[in-house]
């Protein structure tokens, strides 16, 4: 029973402390976090990562409905160089390698239960 009653006193003993150490520490500001000026830039490169990611999104729609076979392993490569070109980009360029997977499995069925080519 006495175990009971000894972690609430330490908790509160603890959250007294840490109110003790906020007040000795006065902050100057509000904390937040930046990333320096040098990241923040929009380059060049960032803007060609974009377009390739958004060109391999375009090409898996293609995949779709003309030779899977072909311009998915394309998109799928496209939508790669894009995420490694920027860290901007590396969110869109995964979703680029997703919808490439999907138009490759989705094209490939379409193709074979229509009879179209493949190649």
């Amino acid at each position: 029973m006495d175990t009971r009653l000894a972690a609430p006193q330490a908790s509160s003993a603890r959250s007294r402390a840490a109110a003790v150490a906020a007040a000795s520490f006065p902050r100057r500001g509000a904390a937040v976090s930046a990333l320096p000026d040098r990241e923040q830039r929009f380059t060049l490169t960032d803007a060609i990562a974009g377009i390739l990611a958004t060109c391999s999104i375009a090409l898996s729609g293609i995949a779709l409905a003309d030779r899977p076979a072909r311009l998915a392993p394309i998109a799928v490569l496209v939508a790669l160089l894009a995420g490694r070109m920027s860290v901007r980009f590396q969110r869109l360029a995964f979703w680029a390698a997703v919808a490439a997977m999907v138009g490759w499995t989705l094209g490939m069925t379409l193709a074979v239960v229509t009879n179209h080519p493949i190649l």
